[in-house]
């Protein structure tokens, strides 16, 4: 059992931010801020000392960006320019500020590091009432503000979620409505040449279409087509990586089978679907490269897919 951090929100006078980690006006790191770092022993010119909670400068900060005025609100943080964290982790608590605050007139803070990004955010944040004026890209610039909403982190990876975080996404389904006709079952298509690539996947992808299954892009998809699609499929099968966040807004009940490198662990996914109350099954490949970990190119045998498949949805 797990206890998950309890999403709060806080506002800071006359704070700093650099990229996504808050510093007061005192002088002191927002812990909180210091979310998916927690296994970093240096980053942004800081080290962790022998000391808890303390850090040393290893080298100055850049000098300050001119203050911004008003009220924004940070929701930058370390890895949501990777589309799955900023779902799971990002995204979600803008339930939470919608319920205590009145968006007019606020700036919303994000990182975002691709222009294919910057559309998800901007698309995503338009469910909760945010127009794409409203929203202030930053990164590593260390900048001021003179009135800073943070709300906390309601996540802790890999495995760690709160369910009202898995609510957000699952209101934010039925916000974004149904689509077109969408498959119940689905092959995601992962871009070639990227990490953990499927070596094998053209005989992996005709044997699923001869099952019944259609192929999916959600790379070359935009935030409003994922959610119809995964919203509607009750049979999943891809590669592990960060389009299977999409499994947030699957019904419940959903049918999951990663395929991996025997490198990787099934932690997130694990979990993401047992928020689901659905089926997980997981068919573990051989590693082309171990020196790349989890993020090694791999090969699934194709007999031991024919029996895993037998056994995840009933053909």
């Amino acid at each position: 059992m797990v206890t998950a951090p309890e999403c709060q929100i806080v506002s800071f006078t006359n704070a700093v931010a650099l990229y996504g980690v808050i510093f007061t006006q005192d002088g002191e790191i927002v812990r909180e801020s210091l979310i998916n770092r927690g296994g970093e022993q240096s980053f942004l010119g800081m080290r962790r000392t022998g000391t808890p909670d303390v850090f040393s400068l290893e080298s100055p900060l850049p000098p300050p960006m001119p203050m911004l005025y008003g009220p924004h609100v940070l929701l930058a943080q370390l890895w949501d320019s990777n589309y799955g964290h900023w779902i799971v982790e990002g995204l979600p608590r803008m339930a939470v500020l919608r319920d205590v605050m009145d968006f007019a007139g606020v700036k919303f803070v994000i990182n975002a590091t691709s222009a294919e990004m910057l559309r998800v955010c901007t698309d995503s944040l338009r469910y909760y009432g945010v127009t794409p004026n409203q929203i202030v890209v930053r990164g590593a610039e260390v900048q001021p503000f003179e009135e800073l909403i943070y709300p906390t982190p309601m996540t802790e990876q890999p495995w760690v979620k709160a369910p009202l975080a898995i609510r957000a996404l699952e209101n934010l389904a039925r916000r974004v409505g149904p689509g077109a006709r969408t498959p119940e079952r689905i092959f995601l298509r992962r871009p070639d040449g990227g990490r953990r690539e499927l070596l094998n996947r053209p005989a992996v992808r005709d044997f699923f279409l001869a099952r019944g299954y259609e192929e999916i892009d959600p790379a070359g998809m935009t935030f409003e087509e994922q959610v119809q699609v995964f919203s509607r499929a009750r049979y999943i099968v891809g590669v592990l990586g960060a389009e299977c966040t999409n499994l947030a807004f699957a019904p419940a009940g959903v049918r999951f089978l990663g395929l991996a490198p025997d490198e990787m662990q099934d932690d997130f996914f694990w979990d993401l679907v047992s928020h689901r109350g659905g089926k997980y099954m997981c068919l573990h490949g051989e590693a082309q490269n171990r020196a790349l970990q989890m993020n090694t190119p791999f090969t699934v045998d194709m007999t031991e897919l024919q029996a895993v498949a037998a056994l995840f949805d009933g053909g």
